[in-house]
């Protein structure tokens, strides 16, 4: 790990000259061993009664603060002192009744005492002083802190390094009362030394084994690190982690490593990318310290019968003791801070090791760490790996491995579905017969699997792997209709999701799965989700006119307009369900009768709606759910489900002239809506199906709407910046919702662009300014914002480069940098900006050639290493285009036999295509750079990319290209 001792540095902050250590005077010091004598007026008995209070007297009490006898006040004095000593946990009240009784200068001596004790050479009255001082009550001792705040500070600096470790240990304690006071009463002194001196002192005493001096205070730094700010400075936070780091590497005390994390796990709150910057930083060997010492954390589980019990409330938390829970949240942040190829090899080399235990938690233990390091890795690098930890486990003979096992499956499905799908389907026929076999015995098991083959089913294309299994998984799934909870629900959802994606082969359980349904059609809750079901199921087949089931659809029918005419009255979960299967409903041939029924309640209510009342609009379907006064359900969960509905009712509306109004007003109303919502995870809701809402019917908006929707989009960008750089208000969760906002919003953006052209670009001028503060070199944001606002500006200098005149130069530069950036995705998109600057010779004439081509080189070398094809292509294909747009100013012999090496491109097809166009036009003017002398380069050009290019066609080249490769075949003889 990192060196436990500092740099060298400055005592302290710029202060007034110390003054030097004063011995209290004679007269001052009160003899530890003798209390002082009692001496004085006599104090009357307690039954005689005091004699009564002239009014004289009572106005000169008023006037007077009160006093206190100096020998009470020497008395009390001794007893703290002696208190400090003897019973540490009645110091605090002490303290505070010390500080209520000494309102006058009795007081003050004795906060004038410490001092002067905390200053003395004498280790026993340090000691002492050092013990009351963090005890003080802060109201009342708030002057004192203040006054002496620098002498304190430098005092305790030259404490740390006192030979006494319970000195340096109570300089600890007294130093986190300083600063915290400093930041209570907002002093304006620096405390950056001090703080560093803590955590380095805190390291050393560790290392030295000194655990029962380090427990104590570990519990109070956690509320400490909580409560400072101080921390997100770059050296301090650098100190903290490598104390926090080494003893989460290295304790052997969980109580001591659980604070560790608690500590990081705040620290990251504060700093997200200090903490990953020094994550990254660590060796390979600390590493994998680390990550196995989570794992021995995660050992700590007990397989208690209710964790069984999924509709239990807080069930999936029994039997996980507080370590397991910890080490695990530190793992998966660990592994998102840490570098792939670290996590590779630890999910390589010692997951494996874990597996083969004979010892069940360790071998869950492995499953959910493996599940927590697949999501920092590549797809295209973890794949496989997830593919045979699956398989070695997914039959294993303890439930909870096999419930783990699942759970790799679930994690894989929901970061990666796309990449992981091809090597997971192969457990589908598994993963069924694990939902029949733990249906009684398991259900936690049963409800996971149950949830990994609804996920499998809804992305396989493969109808004959489905047949294989459905005969089993179909009567299961009736079963779990009847069993209720959870499993009725997702039972559901696999139905739907087996007819639409399978008809023919759902075509066989079509009967039992409507009649299985239909009796639960009249109940509210029940009910409503059973018509959601049956509506996708109707959708489908009545579309594809199977004239069979239009009965069944027509009863259905005939109970939601009945529930759309009692609308107000009904609840908010049986609405969600209910604008669910409308989404549906408006697909069937029946799409007038139900637009008819619902529509003209729509438009009136959006007639007659006051800018007051917009916020009750709730997204887009507005006069469907303004009642939202049930309990039992936020009125959020019922905006969300309305404005995911939206989408395909307007889709339904699009080619109906008459209900063009509808859509312009509708849209409006979620746009101004969307303007005014102030939870963030709504607000992304309504963002994403305004975007659907844009690419559905963009083509009749009007101009006021086109208007509204940019004011939005630029309202979204503008309010990211205040989270970037990073604001130690706001968490990293807000920060991690409002990047998502960004980017749908981003998104929007783009889609207005393709979808209304030239409508839109009068509006775009108002809104680079934000886009262009995503990716300036000013502002830190993530990379997925950098990203998405590089690909709005490739998109306008693809089709209106004009639009970009002012921020041309600064745009290539800033593309230049980002080839270097960590990100791959990012490093994608500036290649294509690359490749746009280099083709815009009229716009862009200060074009540096050889940087872009060295830059485009650095490209091309991460994404082969790592397997990033899509970033490869572009790269290669920018490179292509500077071979072709600055010619002039490019070494073509040299680079264009670099170029033509890295073709053919496979996976971009709109880059792929582009570049064997480019091709195929060097070869018909028989460019000297492409052949060379004598032709050398023909061979290689017939066999390694024509002919490739070739049995590819329908992907990766135009008609046009296709029909230039043959003739430049034909034309040398290499045609067959």
């Amino acid at each position: 790990m990192a060196s436990t001792s500092s740099s060298k540095r400055p005592l302290g902050p710029p202060s007034p000259p110390m003054p030097p250590p004063h011995r209290l005077k004679q007269e001052e010091h009160v003899d530890a061993d003798k209390p002082p004598s009692r001496e004085g007026k006599e104090v009357p008995a307690d039954d005689d009664d005091p004699p009564p209070e002239t009014s004289q007297e009572a106005s000169r009490r008023r006037q007077d603060p009160p006093r206190v006898d100096e020998h009470a006040i020497s008395r009390l004095n001794y007893l703290l002192l002696q208190v400090s000593d003897d019973h540490h946990e009645a110091l605090p009240n002490l303290s505070e009744i010390v500080a209520r009784i000494f309102q006058t200068e009795g007081w003050r001596q004795f906060l004038r005492n410490l001092l002067q004790a905390i200053q003395t050479d004498f280790e026993t009255r340090q000691e002492t002083a050092l013990r009351v001082l963090p005890c003080l009550p802060e109201n009342q001792a708030c002057e004192f802190f203040k006054d002496n705040y620098n002498s304190l500070y430098v005092r305790f600096l030259d404490l740390f390094d006192s030979p006494n470790v319970n000195i340096q240990a109570l300089t600890f304690d007294a130093s986190s009362k300083l600063i915290s006071l400093k930041t209570l009463f907002s002093i304006d002194c620096d405390s950056e030394y001090l703080i560093l001196k803590m955590f380095d002192w805190l390291l050393i005493v560790f290392l030295g084994g000194e655990i029962d001096l380090l427990e104590p205070r570990m519990t109070n730094l956690v509320a400490f690190v909580r409560d400072n700010a101080h921390l997100h400075v770059d050296e301090l936070l650098h100190s903290a982690l490598t104390c926090m780091f080494e003893i989460v590497e290295s304790a052997d005390d969980n109580f001591i490593t659980c604070k560790a994390i608690d500590i990081i796990n705040i620290l990251q709150q504060q700093n997200l990318n200090g903490v990953r910057q020094f994550v990254r930083e660590l060796s390979r060997e600390s590493k994998h310290r680390i990550l196995e010492k989570c794992m021995r954390l995660m050992f700590r589980v007990e397989d208690i019968p209710s964790w069984y019990d999924v509709d239990a409330e807080s069930s999936e938390h029994m039997g996980l003791l507080g370590t397991y829970q910890q080490a695990k949240s530190l793992l998966l942040e660990f592994s998102l801070d840490s570098d792939e190829k670290s996590l590779l090899s630890f999910g390589t080399e010692m997951i494996p090791q874990y597996l083969k235990s004979e010892d069940w938690k360790t071998r869950h233990a492995g499953l959910i760490a493996f599940s927590l390091i697949a999501k920092a890795c590549s797809p295209e690098r973890i794949s496989e790996q997830t593919e045979r930890v699956v398989d070695i486990s997914l039959d294993d003979p303890h439930p909870r491995v096999r419930w783990a096992a699942i759970e790799v499956i679930l994690s894989s499905l929901s970061d990666h579905p796309k990449e992981h799908v091809q090597h997971l389907m192969k457990f589908l026929p598994r993963l069924v017969t694990i939902i029949r076999s733990s249906a009684s015995i398991y259900p936690r098991v049963q409800f996971d699997a149950t949830l990994a083959v609804r996920l499998l089913i809804n992305k396989c294309d493969n109808e004959e792997v489905i047949r294989s299994f459905s005969e089993d998984l179909v009567p299961q799934l009736l079963k779990n209709l009847e069993q209720g909870g959870l499993f009725r629900v997702h039972a559901m959802e696999i139905l739907r999701s087996l007819a639409i994606s399978f008809p023919v082969v759902f075509r066989n359980h079509y009967k039992e799965t409507v009649d299985s349904l239909k009796p639960h059609v009249s109940q509210w809750l029940l009910g409503a989700k059973s018509i959601e079901c049956l509506s996708y199921i109707f959708s489908w087949f009545l579309r594809k006119q199977s004239l069979f089931v239009l009965s069944d659809a027509e009863k259905v029918l005939t109970i939601v307009f009945k529930i759309l005419d009692d609308w107000k009255s009904i609840k908010n979960r049986v609405k969600i369900y209910i604008l669910r299967a409308l989404s549906q409903l408006c697909k069937l041939p029946q799409t007038d009768e139900v637009l008819n029924k619902t529509m003209p309640v729509l438009i009136q209510i959006l007639k007659n709606t006051k800018d007051s009342t917009m916020r009750t609009l709730h997204y887009g379907l507005p006069g469907l759910f303004r009642n939202t006064d049930d309990n039992t359900l936020d009125a959020g969960a019922v905006k969300m489900a309305s404005v995911k509905a939206l989408p395909n009712v307007l889709l339904s509306c699009q080619h109906k002239k008459e209900y063009q109004e509808l859509i312009n007003s509708t849209v409006r109303a979620l746009v101004q809506a969307s303007q005014k919502e102030t939870e963030r995870a709504v607000d992304t809701e309504m963002l994403k199906s305004l975007n659907a809402c844009i690419a559905i019917s963009g083509s009749v908006f009007n101009v006021d709407v086109i208007k509204q929707i940019a004011l939005t989009i630029n309202q979204k960008l503008s309010q990211g910046t205040i989270y970037w750089p990073f604001n130690l208000d706001h968490s990293v969760y807000e920060m991690e919702q409002q990047e998502e906002i960004i980017q749908v919003a981003t998104k929007c953006l783009e889609t207005m662009i393709n979808t209304l052209k030239s409508a839109f670009l009068p509006h775009v001028d108002e809104l680079l300014p934000a886009v262009q503060t995503l990716w300036s070199h000013d502002t830190w944001c993530p990379y997925k914002l950098k990203e998405v606002a590089i690909s709005i500006f490739n998109l306008l200098l693809k089709d209106c480069p004009y639009k970009l005149q002012r921020y041309r130069d600064t745009f290539l530069q800033v593309v230049m940098d980002l080839c270097h950036s960590e990100s791959l995705q990012l490093q994608r998109e500036a290649a294509r900006g690359i490749g746009l600057c280099a083709t815009n010779t009229q716009f862009i004439s200060n074009f540096d050639a050889l940087e872009a081509i060295n830059n485009l080189y650095h490209v091309i070398g991460c994404a082969l290493e790592s397997e990033r094809r899509m970033t490869y292509d572009a790269a290669v294909s920018a490179l292509g285009k500077i071979c072709e747009f600055r010619h002039d100013i490019v070494n073509g012999p040299q680079v264009v036999p670099i170029w033509i090496n890295f073709l053919p491109l496979r996976n971009d097809f709109e880059e792929a295509k582009y570049a064997h166009q480019q091709l195929c036009r060097l070869l018909e003017t028989a460019d000297p750079d492409i052949l060379e002398l004598d032709n050398k380069n023909l061979e290689m050009l017939i066999t390694q990319i024509l002919n490739k290019i070739l049995l590819q066609s329908d992907y990766i080249a135009t008609e046009e290209t296709i029909c230039s490769i043959i003739s430049f075949l034909t034309q040398v003889g290499a045609m067959t």
